[in-house]
C-alpha cells in the first residue's frame, strides 16, 4: 500500500488550489444560537443578523455563483422539547447568492430564537 504525505498541494503552476474534479464540498457552514445571538462554528459565514424573534439572516464571506446552491437546515434547542422546524423565510429575506433569511418556529407554528441553528451549504463560488 502506497502513503503520500504532504503539507501543501497546489496546482500544476504551483499558485493555487488544484482543480477538483467530479468532487463535491460543503461551501457554507453554520451554528448559531438565535438566543444569544452567537456563532458557535462557522465557514464561509461573514454573519449572521438577528432580524427579530425566529428570524435570522446568515450572510457569506464569499458568494455563491448563483441563488441555485442547495442546502439543509436542521435546529432544536438543548432540552431536547418543542423541537423547531427551521424554512427558508420570504421575499424580504429571500435566498441570494451572498446570504439568506432563516425563519425558525417550533412544530406548532410559534417563532423562536433556538439555541442550535445548524446550516450546511452546497454549490459554486463565485
Amino acid at each position: 500500500m502506497s502513503e503520500i504525505r504532504a503539507n501543501t498541494i497546489s496546482d500544476a503552476a504551483g499558485t493555487g488550489p488544484v482543480t477538483l474534479t467530479g468532487q463535491v464540498a460543503m461551501r457554507a457552514v453554520v451554528n448559531y444560537n438565535h438566543g444569544t445571538t452567537t456563532i458557535r462554528e462557522s465557514l464561509n459565514i461573514s454573519s449572521v443578523t438577528d432580524n427579530s424573534t425566529g428570524l435570522c439572516s446568515p450572510s457569506f464571506s464569499n458568494n455563491f455563483s448563483s441563488n441555485n446552491y442547495t442546502l439543509t437546515l436542521g435546529g432544536g434547542n438543548d432540552t431536547g422539547t418543542n423541537q423547531a422546524g427551521i424554512y427558508i423565510a420570504g421575499a424580504t429575506t429571500a435566498k441570494t447568492s451572498s446570504g439568506l433569511g432563516l425563519a425558525i418556529t417550533s412544530f406548532a407554528g410559534t417563532s423562536n430564537d433556538r439555541d442550535n441553528v445548524c446550516m450546511h451549504n452546497y454549490g459554486d463560488l463565485a
